[in-house]
């Protein structure tokens, strides 16, 4: 997965693909986009990940499953 910021506020998203740079004209501000958008992203907090940056964003990720040690010792 992916993680991306937008230009100049804090827009912040997670992708399913790499997404691309794309200017939006009526806003005036670069955002990112995959070719599909429809259930392939999701947006966050402005405050998460604030690391991610939109000059060095797209950002790969990974998700990772975390056991619930006392749920699996029932």
């Amino acid at each position: 997965m992916w993680i991306a910021r937008g230009e100049g506020d804090n827009y912040c998203a997670l992708f399913k693909e790499k997404p691309y740079k794309y200017y939006d004209k009526s806003c005036k501000k670069h955002f990112f986009k995959t070719d599909n958008m429809y259930g392939t992203y999701m947006c966050l907090p402005a405050g998460y990940f604030s690391s991610v940056t939109f000059e060095n964003s797209p950002q790969q990720v990974e998700i990772k499953l975390i056991e619930d040690k006392e749920s699996s010792n029932e």
